[in-house]
């Protein structure tokens, strides 16, 4: 949370003071600040955070993906659309 914390005070400053590589429209500055906010404080473990994910192998995500988007012909195997 230290790095959130750091992002969170550089943000503040007017203008924000952050690394030259990373770029921040200034208008998004205060719905950034206030998604960091609910990050520090939100009641969150890594273990709540995995219990509400499923694992799924990437031929099962391309499967998915293809029978939501329509395969092209080829029975959706992502290994021949890639």
């Amino acid at each position: 949370m230290a790095v959130v914390k750091d992002l969170t005070r550089e943000l503040s400053k007017s203008p924000p003071a952050l690394p030259a590589w990373l770029h921040v429209e200034v208008n998004t500055v205060p719905a950034m600040l206030r998604a960091l906010d609910y990050w520090t404080r939100a009641q969150k473990t890594m273990r709540k955070m995995l219990a509400n994910h499923t694992y799924m192998t990437p031929e099962a995500q391309w499967n998915q993906r293809s029978q939501v988007l329509g395969s092209r012909g080829d029975g959706g195997d992502f290994r021949r659309q890639l």
